[in-house]
């Protein structure tokens, strides 16, 4: 367990890009207009695919094509920051050796607005993974299951960040950290430019949260 970990494997939004409160206003909106029956709606898909979502909630085919149309609409004119902190910690951990890729439930149409707002996005990563790559939603692991097997490493070697803990699925196989958290607790020191943050995220530290 002592084993530095050589793969990070990020979900998007609310971990990534702050975007969480944005979702949540449309969500709730969506589920108020057209009158969707479903308690917490804008808690309960979360992590989700769309597709997961109409499968699991809205199973009507004429309110899944309106939620289309006016979730597409809706993200055109979203907003995607990164939460402060979260470039450096990156760009950090791939100075290292660590391999980097995005493994998000949003779908690749998504994924071309995020990087019309966020010019030169790929840059980041080794990898974008978005929902047309795995047949399974989230909760399911096979998303980041997936995103190990592209970098040829077990899963003892990678550590996921999420922001959604009720995912508990994916963390009884993988080691996670709520990144959020992890940049809040190491502070000052994360980014100090002669102290790397890597030794501070070793696997051993990061089961500790489980």
């Amino acid at each position: 367990m002592n084993k530095q970990f050589r793969v990070a494997l990020f979900d998007l939004d609310g971990t990534l890009i702050n975007t969480e409160d944005q979702y949540t206003i449309f969500w709730e909106r969506v589920g108020e207009e057209l009158n969707i029956n479903v308690p917490n709606l804008s808690q309960v898909i979360k992590g989700r695919t769309l597709t997961s979502i109409f499968n699991n909630f809205i199973p009507s085919v004429e309110l899944q094509q309106e939620i289309s149309r006016r979730l597409d609409l809706y993200e055109s004119q979203m907003q995607f920051p990164f939460y402060p902190g979260v470039l450096e910690f990156i760009q950090d951990i791939r100075k290292n050796g660590v391999r980097c890729a995005v493994v998000t439930s949003s779908n690749q149409a998504k994924m071309s607005v995020v990087k019309r707002n966020i010019p030169g996005f790929d840059k980041f990563f080794d990898k974008v993974l978005t929902a047309e790559d795995f047949s399974a939603s989230k909760p399911d692991p096979a998303c980041y299951l997936l995103g190990a097997q592209v970098f040829s490493a077990h899963k003892s070697e990678c550590v996921v960040f999420e922001d959604v803990i009720t995912l508990r699925v994916i963390f009884f196989i993988f080691p996670f950290l709520t990144l959020k958290d992890y940049l809040l607790i190491i502070g000052r020191r994360r980014f100090s430019g002669t102290v790397s943050v890597l030794p501070d995220i070793q696997i051993r530290i990061v089961l500790s949260n489980l």
